[in-house]
């Protein structure tokens, strides 16, 4: 087992294409990163702007009185 990880590795030491698979998953994780934390903050955000709107829907309706 042993002398399959160190072929593996030095195999993908020599080869272009592991460099480059390498880069495209660095690039995958910080996106992953970048648009986790950005739908986080929208997350929160749009729930506190939703139960603003509900809480003032609410107050409206209870004030109003029928003719």
């Amino acid at each position: 087992m042993r002398k399959f990880c160190n072929e593996l590795v030095r195999k993908f030491r020599h080869e272009e294409a592991g460099t480059t698979l390498v880069e495209y998953g660095v690039a995958l994780i910080v996106a992953l990163i970048v648009g986790g934390s950005a739908m986080a903050l929208l997350a929160d955000n749009t729930t506190v702007n939703i139960n603003t709107a509900c809480g003032s829907l609410v107050t409206t309706v209870a004030s109003y009185s029928c003719p």
